[in-house]
């Protein structure tokens, strides 16, 4: 059986090591971070702001279509609404059909992928199934 530690043996304080072997990072002032970080980066090129907000921008932008991908693999507009067109004529909507066709038809679809439908409950109601 081993010993029970209390809770706060995590304390500095409570700690058996020599203080060689680890960093007090509970013990550093604001000014010690900064130098310690700035030495990292000493040396190194900096990105301009500009460079760094394009930079940003792309991430996002990358990061944004991965996660927007369109819900239907056979339908490239998926996860848009086209204000020009009738509720039944939009890519994601599949009118009237049971939750069993609803996952059905989801099989195929990338996890996230969805698609609305009428609902069973009652009229001038929709439902959303999501994979």
């Amino acid at each position: 059986e081993g010993k029970a530690r209390p809770p706060d043996s995590r304390l500095p304080e409570n700690d058996e090591r020599p203080a060689a072997e680890y960093e007090q990072p509970w013990e550093w002032k604001k000014e010690q971070i900064v130098r310690a970080l700035s030495v990292q980066f000493e040396g190194a090129e900096r990105p301009s702001v500009r460079e760094e907000t394009v930079r940003q921008h792309h991430r996002q932008k990358s990061w944004t279509q991965k996660i927007l991908k369109p819900a239907l693999s056979d339908h490239s507009e998926g996860g848009k609404v086209d204000p020009g067109l009738p509720l039944e004529k939009q890519p994601w909507y599949h009118g009237a059909i049971s939750r069993a066709e609803a996952e059905s038809r989801l099989q195929p679809c990338k996890e996230a992928g969805y698609l609305v439908r009428n609902s069973e409950s009652g009229n001038s109601r929709y439902s959303i199934a999501l994979k």
